[in-house]
């Protein structure tokens, strides 16, 4: 979890996030691309998961309680927390039989859930 080829594959997959968030942003995209991008999402929130699991089994209790990385960690879970909101939770909320203010709450909700995925990048700067 703390090797140099690990670091640069989690650096890899945080910068393909941003620059798949910035495509959904920036251009027109028609359903198929959309869909492509939702899928690379997707997988890239299963290897965020996945790294967060992985360092709760490696640094156990030190995960919430180490003097220098314990604040980063806990970033971290929180984004990856948002992240299974955005991609997961919220869709199943917002299904056809849900109500529309609470549905519209929720979308209100999408572009800070995203926003707040990009600032792993700040981890990469630590």
């Amino acid at each position: 979890v703390q090797t140099d080829v690990y670091l640069m594959l989690s650096g890899l997959v945080v910068t393909l996030n941003i620059i798949s968030l910035y495509m959904e942003v920036a251009y027109d995209l028609d359903e198929r691309d959309l869909r492509m991008l939702r899928l690379g999402d997707q997988a890239m929130l299963v290897f965020y998961i996945i790294e967060v699991v992985l360092r709760l089994l490696h640094f156990r209790s030190w995960f919430f309680r180490h003097s220098v990385d314990a604040k980063w960690n806990i970033f971290d879970l929180a984004i990856v927390l948002f992240g299974i909101i955005d991609e997961w939770v919220r869709p199943l909320a917002m299904n056809e039989d849900a109500d529309e203010d609470y549905s519209a709450a929720l979308e209100a909700w999408v572009p800070a859930l995203r926003a707040i995925r990009v600032l792993r990048f700040l981890r990469l700067l630590k």
